[in-house]
C-alpha cells in the first residue's frame, strides 16, 4: 500500500507541480496545493457529509441579473425626459427591450430552474460525472487553481488505488474546493494518513 501511495503521489507531483523551469516560463497549468483539514470545518462528523448533493452554482446568474437590473434602472433614469416626451432614440429603445427580454431568462435560471445534481456524497463514495470514487481507494488529494482570470476555476485532484488520478472540476459547482477537500479528508481519513 505504501508503494502504491508513493507511486500515485509521484504521478500527481509530476503532472501538477511545476518545476523551476516551468514556473519561470509560465508553462504550468496552475497552482497545486495539498490541503489539510480546516481549523473550523463545517462538517464535524462523517455522517453529516453523507447524502450531500452539489449542483450548478447560480451565483453568476444572480450577479448578472443584478447588473442587468441596475443597467435597466440607469437607462430609465438617464433617458427619463425622452421617455416621458416619447422622443427616445431607437437604439436606446432596442437596448431597453433586449434587457426586458433577457431579464426573465436569468430570473428563471437563478430562482426557478431545477438544476441537475452533478455530485453526490454517499456513505461509500463520491459520485461524480458517472464515476464512483470509493473512500477506501483515495490515497492522495490536492487542489489545482487554474491560471486564468476566473476566480473560482478550481479542480480537486484525487489519487486512487485502482482508477489512478481523477480530476473533479468545481468551476460551476456550488461547493468550494476547501469544503470538498474537508469532506474527502473526513471520509477517506484512514486512507489519506
Amino acid at each position: 500500500m505504501e508503494q502504491i501511495r508513493v507511486k500515485v503521489k509521484s504521478q500527481i507531483d509530476d503532472k501538477y507541480i511545476a518545476n523551476g523551469v516551468e514556473k519561470i516560463l509560465g508553462l504550468n497549468d496552475g497552482i497545486f496545493t495539498r490541503p489539510s483539514r480546516s481549523r473550523n470545518p463545517k462538517y464535524k462528523s462523517v455522517e453529516q457529509t453523507h447524502n450531500l448533493t452539489f449542483k450548478n452554482n447560480v451565483a453568476y446568474d444572480k450577479a448578472v441579473l443584478v447588473l442587468m437590473l441596475f443597467a435597466v434602472v440607469y437607462i430609465f433614469f438617464v433617458n427619463y425626459n425622452d421617455i416621458v416626451n416619447s422622443t427616445l432614440d431607437d437604439g436606446v429603445l432596442m437596448g431597453f427591450g433586449v434587457f426586458l427580454i433577457i431579464i426573465p431568462i436569468f430570473i428563471y435560471r437563478a430562482f426557478f430552474m431545477e438544476h441537475k445534481i452533478k455530485m453526490r456524497i454517499t456513505k461509500t463514495a463520491i459520485e461524480y460525472d458517472g464515476k464512483m470514487l470509493n473512500w477506501n481507494e483515495i490515497i492522495d488529494l490536492g487542489i489545482l487553481k487554474a491560471k486564468s482570470s476566473r476566480v473560482n476555476e478550481h479542480k480537486i485532484i484525487v489519487g486512487t488505488i485502482n482508477k489512478g488520478i481523477q480530476e473533479i472540476d468545481l468551476t460551476s459547482l456550488n461547493v468550494s474546493p476547501k469544503r470538498l477537500a474537508d469532506i474527502i479528508i473526513l471520509n477517506a481519513k484512514n486512507m489519506l494518513q
